[in-house]
């Protein structure tokens, strides 16, 4: 009877573990091919990216260049491409700034201190002293 419960639990462990995330997988693939919409920018498994020109129900023609179009399959389709929003540009200032002080804190240096290059570098001397 043990031997059975222990074959059991690892053919429970091995469906959580494997089963189950590629299923996952799947359905969100599927999702994500019916929701391709004619103008959505999309890259291919193979890595080409392209427009969505026209829809077929097994066939999706991509637009990767002015006046040329290829036909791939509907389930080719491995991701939409979303074109980052544009931040604004006191954003990323602030970040900048806060990235700065954060570098600072890290190393130890203080707002209102300053190094200077002559108390910190020192030239190896030739003379013995």
């Amino acid at each position: 009877m043990g031997p059975l419960i222990a074959i059991a639990l690892m053919f429970l462990v091995f469906w959580g573990l494997i089963i189950l995330p590629q299923q996952r997988r799947v359905r969100a693939h599927q999702a994500l091919v019916r929701s391709i919409e004619v103008g959505d920018e999309v890259m291919t498994t193979s890595g080409l990216y392209g427009t969505v020109a026209s829809l077929d129900d097994d066939e999706v023609m991509l637009e990767v260049a002015p006046g040329t179009t290829l036909r791939f399959a509907r389930g080719a389709i491995a991701k939409h491409v979303n074109e980052p929003d544009p931040e604004p540009a006191d954003a990323v200032e602030a970040a900048t700034e806060d990235d700065e002080v954060l570098a600072d804190q890290a190393i130890g240096v203080d707002e209102g201190s300053a190094v200077d290059e002559a108390d910190s570098v020192t030239a190896p001397s030739d003379k013995p002293e």
